[in-house]
């Protein structure tokens, strides 16, 4: 282990008794979101042991609460969550680039999900900027412009791909892009926005880590998402 990550790990022990009661308190928050169980499940899950989008934990509350049964998602980068969203709505549509991950997801995806495996020209799967159409970044574009209520970012080619949600996205649709706060997607945060999408930051942990991140939603109108509300970042575990 590194000296950084020895000094981060001595800098978490509690140092008094009300920093330890509050640090368990902490952790007994986490415990009842699930936080403990994705440990040991190897993949995010909810108390009861339920499948969980890999976003922040405010993220996923948010969109708990707002997503249709009619909707249609399409997701770059398929896993827990398109199980997840499998259950809310009407259809899913995931692509992925892992032919060993394809072949464990597959057998578990409901009905409304179609999963799709397509090979990807960013394996790093940070950053990078599209150099020439790919099989994964197309795998969107064989569906009509204004096909989707939501499209999520998860996986490969993120900055090429977040462009193509755009154009697939229905007037009020929404965009989710995970991993928002990392330096490597500037350049998508900056084309979103420069195509004139609004931006909502749910900041928080993520199931099973240790740090907390960022995924962000962005749309053209939020008048159905916001559903009154006036809360534009969201903080939370």
């Amino acid at each position: 282990m590194s000296g950084s990550r020895v000094i981060n790990r001595l800098l978490g022990v509690p140092r008094s008794a009300i920093e330890l009661n509050r640090s368990l308190q902490l952790l007994a928050s986490l415990r009842q979101l699930g936080w403990h169980q994705t440990l040991g499940h190897g993949a995010p899950v909810d108390s009861a042991g339920e499948p969980l989008p890999w976003y922040t934990y405010p993220c996923i509350e948010w969109l708990e609460q707002r997503l249709r049964a009619s909707d249609a998602i399409f997701e770059f980068g398929a896993g827990s969550s398109t199980l997840w969203y499998g259950r809310r709505v009407q259809r899913v549509v995931a692509v992925d680039h892992d032919p060993d991950w394809f072949g464990r997801l597959a057998p578990l995806v409901p009905a409304n999900a179609d999963l799709r495996l397509r090979a990807s020209l960013d394996d790093g799967g940070v950053g990078g900027v599209q150099r020439s159409p790919s099989d994964y970044l197309a795998a969107i574009e064989e569906f009509p412009q204004g096909s989707f209520d939501v499209v999520a970012v998860d996986g490969m080619e993120r900055v090429a791909c977040a462009m193509a949600a755009l154009r697939h996205l229905k007037p009020d649709g929404l965009l989710v892009f995970d991993n928002s706060d990392r330096p490597d997607y500037r350049t998508a945060i900056d084309d979103l926005r420069d195509h004139g999408a609004k931006r909502i930051d749910f900041c928080g942990f993520y199931p099973g880590a240790g740090v907390p991140g960022c995924t962000s939603v962005f749309s053209w109108s939020f008048d159905r998402w916001l559903c009154g509300d006036a809360v534009i970042t969201s903080w939370g575990l």
